[in-house]
């Protein structure tokens, strides 16, 4: 079958369930008044607001191995956006109609700006096209997902059990290519999105091994100055310890180590004490248990990998890797595109 835009299209059952009803709940209190005036077609949309107006009110409940391994689809009529506006009765209801026979060439997400996220985007998300390999900006999406659910959280709650923040993939390239201070905004709360590493224990940053496009996540331990390495692959350090020692394991502890000097975090982190001689990052071994256990490649599933173990990692939740892990990537991907595409909005000055 072939849709208006001559693309075939996707018919696969199992990726029609919808999205856990409680995502649809969040609201954004810049925008929980109707705009006066909605652009008709989002491709003549003008920039959306910078980020310091981008809040959470409501966080979603913690529902997320029910949204992603329940196999029941959710029926829904009338999906509920979490920014409606008069526009949004005309557009397709979940991602994969919006990708088959869309409404429009494109559309906008909250998490991505003014950026277009079109057919390539969501198909490679989806998992339909180039090899389902994702790219640096569906890996940046779902750190801001996470970091704005930390945020709305933090203020419902406290700071009880988010001890954590998540940078994006960039931050490695700042800090290791410019000067500390260019990084810096990550890590002394001058960006909002972003909590001062003082008020944190834990930095999660997801890496790619640019020459075969595998995605990895490094966790930094602050109390203990350790970061630990979590593959996808049992074969990564035979086949790419090279890859990813230079340049990343060999310069980030060194720039590291200046980036805490220029934020001065060992004078305001009043964590546990670390004697001055210790006070240097260190490279430990990899953890590998979150890697199939047969060794089998995961192709183009390493950057949903990456995207599970945030997620996991940081709710204190066990990861399965077993039991037809690449099915469960298939349902992730689902997830992850529903959660972009139900914050779809139109774009406004």
């Amino acid at each position: 079958m072939v849709n208006n835009r001559g693309k075939e299209v996707v018919d696969d059952e199992e990726y029609h369930s919808q999205p856990a009803p409680k995502a649809s709940k969040w609201i954004f209190q810049k925008w929980r008044r109707q705009p006066k005036e909605t652009s008709k077609n989002a491709s003549s949309s003008t920039p959306i607001l910078n980020d310091e107006q981008v809040r959470l009110e409501n966080p979603p409940e913690d529902n997320t191995e029910k949204t992603y391994d329940d196999l029941e689809e959710i029926p829904q009529q009338n999906r509920k956006w979490a920014i409606p506006n008069e526009e949004s009765n005309k557009w397709s209801q979940d991602v994969v109609e919006f990708y088959n026979n869309g409404d429009a060439p494109f559309c906008y997400s909250i998490f991505f700006k003014d950026r277009k996220l079109d057919d390539d985007f969501w198909g490679t998300l989806l998992g339909y096209r180039c090899n389902g390999q994702l790219w640096p900006m569906h890996i940046e999406g779902w750190v801001t997902r996470m970091m704005h659910f930390r945020n709305a959280r933090l203020r419902t709650n406290g700071p009880s059990g988010l001890r954590w923040t998540i940078l994006p993939p960039e931050f490695r390239d700042i800090l290791i290519l410019k000067e500390s201070k260019f990084a810096a905004v990550y890590a002394n709360g001058t960006n909002e999105l972003y909590p001062p590493w003082w008020e944190v224990d834990y930095i999660y940053i997801p890496l790619c091994i640019r020459n075969v496009g595998d995605w990895y996540l490094v966790r930094i331990n602050l109390q203990t100055m350790e970061l630990v390495q979590y593959w996808p692959n049992k074969g990564y350090i035979k086949d790419y310890r090279s890859l990813i020692h230079f340049p990343t394991m060999d310069v980030l502890p060194i720039k590291f180590d200046w980036l805490l000097d220029e934020i001065q975090y060992w004078r305001k982190c009043d964590g546990v004490f670390i004697d001055k001689r210790d006070r240097h990052l260190k490279v430990h071994n990899v953890n590998n248990d979150y890697a199939p256990k047969d060794g089998g490649d995961l192709g183009g599933d390493t950057g949903v990998l990456a995207c599970m173990l945030m997620q996991q990692l940081v709710q204190n939740k066990n990861l399965n890797v077993e039991d037809d892990f690449k099915n469960r990537c298939m349902k992730y991907r689902r997830y992850m595109a529903e959660q972009y595409y139900n914050w779809r909005f139109i774009p406004r000055g």
